[in-house]
C-alpha cells in the first residue's frame, strides 16, 4: 500500500515536472498525452489517469492517456 502510494505521488510529481517545463517552451499549441509504461506497477496506469483527471479539472481538457510501445525509444516531441 505504502509503496504503490509512493509510487503513484513520485509518478504525478514528475508528470507535472514535466508538463510545466515543456508548457513554458512550447511556442504551438499540441494536445497533451499522458504516456505510461506498458509493463510494471499497477500504480502507473493509476498516476496516469489521475493525473489526466486533475488536469482537466484545473484546464477544462483532458489529455489522451496512452501505454508506450515497448520499443519506444525516444518521447514525443513538445
Amino acid at each position: 500500500m505504502v509503496k504503490t502510494t509512493f509510487l503513484t505521488v513520485l509518478l504525478a510529481s514528475l508528470l507535472a515536472t514535466s508538463l510545466v517545463a515543456n508548457s513554458a517552451i512550447r511556442t504551438n499549441t499540441s494536445a497533451i498525452k499522458v504516456l505510461i509504461p506498458p509493463s510494471g506497477e499497477k500504480a502507473y496506469k493509476i498516476a496516469g489517469e489521475t493525473f489526466a483527471d486533475m488536469w482537466e479539472k484545473v484546464t477544462g481538457e483532458r489529455p489522451s492517456v496512452s501505454f508506450m510501445e515497448f520499443d519506444e525509444k525516444e518521447l514525443p516531441v513538445g
